[in-house]
C-alpha cells in the first residue's frame, strides 16, 4: 500500500486530480448560491445567463429601453459600454461563453468548474517550469501556486482572473522549455497560448509585451527561436481579435477597448460620481503591493515590518558577511509579524496588495547569478525574472487603476506563480552554495512562509463566505417580492444578489430621479414596483407624480394608481 501510494504521489496527473477535487469542494460552497461576494463575478453570470437566453447569438444584454431608452439607469454601475444601440459589459466574453457551456449542461456543478479551468492551467503551467529548470519536488510547487497564492480565492470566483492566468502561465512554460530543448514546436505552441491569453484580460497585453521583451533581451541574436514565437503569438490572438471585431465591433474586444480606450462608454454614468476622480500614482502603486488602511498603525507596521523582512532577506543571501541563522531568521520572522496582523484584518475585511498575500516576495526578487549548479537553467530563470520585472515596473507605473478592495492583487494574479518559481528557484540555487547547517535553516525558513501565506489565503476563502452567506438573504427577500420591478440606490447590489431572471432592476441616486421613472414605469403597464435602500442617502419617495398616485403597501413595496385630473 505504501509503494501505491509513492507511485501514486510521483504521478503529476495524480495531483491535478486531488487540486481538483479540493477547488471544486470550495467552489461548490461559494458558487452554488448563485451570489457573488464581488459586482464584477455577478456581471459574469449575468453574461453567462443572457447568453443561454439568447442561444449564444449574441452578446448584448436586453434592457428595457421602453422605460429608460437612454440607458441612464442601468444597474451595473461604470461597467458596461453601448454600441449601436446596446448595452454590452465591459468584459472579456471567453470565460462567460465557456461557462455558459458549462452551467447550461450541467448547472450549478458546471459553473463551479468554469474557474478551475484556469487555475488547472495555472498548476500545469507551474510544474512544467519547475521540470523545466529541474527543481526538485515540481508537484510541491504545483500545489504552492494554487494555494499559498491568491490563485484559491479566484478559483471559486466566476470571474476570467484564472483562465487569463493559467493561459499566460503555460505559455511562458512551453515556450521556455521549448527554448531549453531547442524545440521550435513547442516554442510555437507557447507563443499561441500567450496570444490567446490577450483575450482574458487588458493587462495581459502588458503581460505578454513584458514576457516579449524578457525574450528579446536574452535571445535577441536568435531569430530560430524567435520567429516561431512571434508566428504562434499571431496565430492564437488573430481569431479573438477577428471574433471580437465581428461581436462588438472592436478587435480588441469590450474588456480592453472599453476601458482603456473609452470604447462605446457614455459620457457619464450615474454611479460614477459616487466614486470620485482619479487615485494619484502614488496610492493607485501602494495599493498594488501593500495592504495599508488609511490612519491603521497596525497595517502601517505590518507593511514596515515586512519592508524591512525583505531587505534582510536580500542581505542574507546575496552578501557573504550576512550568511547567518540569525539574520535569516530574523527575516522570517519580520515577515511573520507583517502576514499575522494582515491575517487578523482577513477575518473580517478583504486584504490587498501583491506583498501583502504573497510572504515569499523577499525570496522571489533576490536574483540568483549563474553557477555551476544552475548554468544549464538559467537562460529560464532570467526569462522569468526579468517579465516579472517589466511586468511590476509597468503596472505599479502606467497602470490605470489597482483592482479595487479586492483579495490581493488582482491585475498582478499572473505575476503570482512566476514570483513562486522564481522563489523555488532561488531556493535551490542559494542553498547549493550554502554550507548544510545554513540550507537546513534557509529550508525551514521558507516552508514556514509558504506554510503562512497558505493559511492566509484560507483566511481569505473564509471571509469570502462569510460575504456569499450575508448576501443569500438579500437575494431570497428581493426574489420573494411579488413585483417585478426593483429600484434600488445601491449601485453593486443587483449583480452582488446573482440578478434574478424575472426582474427589472433600476438605479435611483437622487428624488429627481424616481420622478423621472416612476410615470416610465407606469407607461410600461407596471403597477408597483420595490424599493430597496442600502446606501446612507435616503430616498424622499413622492405621493403624488403628475395624474399618478403613488402609495406604500408594504415596507419597500408601492402601488402606483391613476388618478382624476
Amino acid at each position: 500500500m505504501n509503494n501505491l501510494w509513492q507511485k501514486l504521489a510521483q504521478k503529476t496527473v495524480f495531483h491535478f486530480i486531488l487540486i481538483f477535487l479540493i477547488l471544486f469542494a470550495l467552489g461548490w460552497a461559494t458558487i452554488s448560491p448563485l451570489v457573488f461576494s464581488t459586482s464584477d463575478a455577478g456581471l459574469r453570470f449575468l453574461q453567462i445567463r443572457s447568453l443561454i437566453a439568447e442561444r449564444w447569438h449574441t452578446l448584448a444584454i436586453a434592457y428595457p429601453t421602453e422605460v429608460d431608452p437612454t440607458f441612464r439607469y442601468a444597474p451595473y454601475y461604470y461597467a458596461y459600454s453601448l454600441v449601436n444601440g446596446r448595452l454590452y459589459f465591459n468584459i472579456s466574453p471567453f470565460y462567460p461563453i465557456i461557462a455558459s457551456f458549462l452551467y447550461a449542461g450541467f448547472s450549478k456543478a458546471g459553473l463551479a468548474v468554469s474557474p478551475i479551468i484556469g487555475s488547472l492551467l495555472t498548476a500545469w503551467g507551474t510544474v512544467k517550469l519547475a521540470k523545466t529548470a529541474k527543481l526538485p519536488r515540481p508537484n510541491l510547487m504545483m500545489w504552492a501556486a494554487i494555494f499559498a497564492t491568491p490563485l484559491l480565492f479566484y478559483s471559486v470566483q466566476v470571474w476570467d482572473h484564472t483562465l487569463g492566468t493559467g493561459l499566460a502561465t503555460l505559455g511562458i512554460a512551453f515556450a521556455l522549455d521549448g527554448l531549453q530543448k531547442e524545440k521550435r514546436g513547442a516554442i510555437f505552441v507557447g507563443g499561441m497560448i500567450l496570444g490567446l491569453s490577450l483575450g482574458q484580460r487588458p493587462e495581459l497585453y502588458v503581460l505578454v509585451g513584458a514576457a516579449g521583451a524578457a525574450w528579446l533581451l536574452i535571445n535577441w541574436r536568435n531569430l530560430r527561436h524567435t520567429i516561431p514565437l512571434i508566428i504562434g503569438g499571431l496565430t492564437g490572438a488573430l481569431p479573438l481579435f477577428i471574433l471580437q471585431q465581428l461581436w462588438v465591433g472592436h478587435p480588441l474586444g469590450m474588456a480592453t477597448a472599453a476601458n482603456l480606450w473609452g470604447y462605446g462608454r457614455p459620457d457619464s454614468y450615474l454611479a460614477q460620481t459616487l466614486f470620485g476622480g482619479e487615485l494619484p500614482r502614488s496610492i493607485i502603486a501602494g495599493n498594488f503591493l501593500f495592504h495599508i488602511d488609511s490612519h491603521d498603525a497596525a497595517t502601517f507596521s505590518a507593511a514596515l515590518a515586512t519592508i524591512i523582512g525583505i531587505g534582510l532577506f536580500f542581505f542574507a543571501l546575496r552578501i557573504p558577511r550576512y550568511h547567518k541563522k540569525a539574520v535569516l531568521w530574523i527575516a522570517t520572522l519580520l515577515i511573520l509579524a507583517g502576514t499575522l496582523i494582515w491575517s487578523i484584518i482577513a477575518r473580517h475585511n478583504m486584504v490587498t496588495g501583491l506583498i501583502s498575500t504573497f510572504p515569499l516576495f523577499g525570496i522571489s526578487i533576490v536574483y540568483a547569478s549563474e553557477d555551476e549548479h544552475n548554468q544549464s537553467t538559467h537562460k529560464t530563470y532570467r526569462i522569468v525574472f526579468i517579465t516579472c520585472a517589466i511586468y511590476l515596473f509597468a503596472m505599479l507605473t502606467f497602470w490605470p487603476t489597482f483592482g479595487a478592495r479586492v483579495w490581493g492583487a488582482r491585475y498582478l494574479l499572473t505575476a503570482y506563480p512566476l514570483l513562486l518559481f522564481l522563489a523555488f528557484y532561488n531556493l535551490a540555487a542559494y542553498r547549493s552554495r550554502f554550507p548544510p547547517s545554513l540550507q537546513k535553516t534557509l529550508l525551514t525558513a521558507f516552508t514556514v512562509l509558504v506554510i503562512a501565506s497558505t493559511g492566509l489565503q484560507f483566511l481569505g476563502y473564509r471571509f469570502n463566505q462569510t460575504i456569499v452567506t450575508s448576501l443569500v438573504a438579500d437575494r431570497d427577500a428581493a426574489a420573494a417580492s411579488p413585483v417585478d420591478v426593483i429600484l434600488t440606490n445601491h449601485p453593486f447590489w443587483p449583480a452582488l444578489i446573482g440578478p434574478l431572471p424575472d426582474k427589472k432592476y433600476y438605479y435611483v441616486k437622487s428624488d429627481a430621479d424616481l420622478a423621472y421613472l416612476i410615470p416610465r414605469l407606469y407607461e410600461a403597464n407596471a403597477r408597483s414596483f420595490t424599493i430597496i435602500l442600502l446606501e446612507s442617502d435616503q430616498l424622499t419617495m413622492p405621493t403624488q407624480l403628475d395624474d399618478i398616485a403613488i402609495t406604500q403597501s408594504s415596507p419597500f413595496m408601492f402601488q402606483m394608481t391613476k388618478t382624476d385630473n
